[in-house]
């Protein structure tokens, strides 16, 4: 049975909870997140190829926004890892499916989302080199500069 709600009433079924997630008690909020994941991995699944053909790219993109500022804010440990299987699972939907739009927009956001990891690993490998830099130079010896000459006054 395919899911009653398209992917804009997800998004404004969320709205509420994205608006008062500053107040919420934060393990509060990652109860509610962690069940959000699993009820839209499961929405997901369930996507028919009709459903998934009458979404708009805008849409997945917003709903894509407000569930990073949600599990952003939720803190989870593994709250990166829950998004991006959740983002891999609408864009391998979307690769399964057979209309040739949704298949190129599956196969982008999968191209984006390796363009991001691997620019994460960049960033992870420079801020590496720039503490073994550090560590290197606090091993070093002080110097003050100088000649080694003591001038005296007199």
């Amino acid at each position: 049975l395919p899911p009653l709600l398209n992917l804009t009433a997800v998004q404004m079924l969320l709205r509420p909870l994205i608006r008062v997630k500053e107040v919420l008690k934060k393990a509060v909020l990652q109860a509610y997140v962690r069940r959000v994941e699993q009820a839209l991995t499961a929405y997901v699944q369930a996507l028919s190829d009709e459903s998934l053909k009458a979404e708009d790219r805008k849409t997945i993109a917003d709903l894509h926004k407000s569930l990073d500022a949600l599990f952003d804010h939720a803190r989870l440990p593994d709250g990166a890892l829950l998004l991006d299987r959740l983002r891999l699972a609408l864009a391998l939907k979307c690769l399964r499916t057979p209309n040739l739009e949704k298949r190129l927009q599956g196969l982008s956001e999968v191209k984006d989302m390796i363009q991001l990891s691997l620019r994460k690993q960049e960033y992870l490998d420079s801020v590496e080199r720039i503490e073994r830099a550090n560590a290197e130079r606090e091993r070093r010896p002080h110097r003050s500069g100088g000649t080694g000459v003591l001038l005296q006054m007199g």
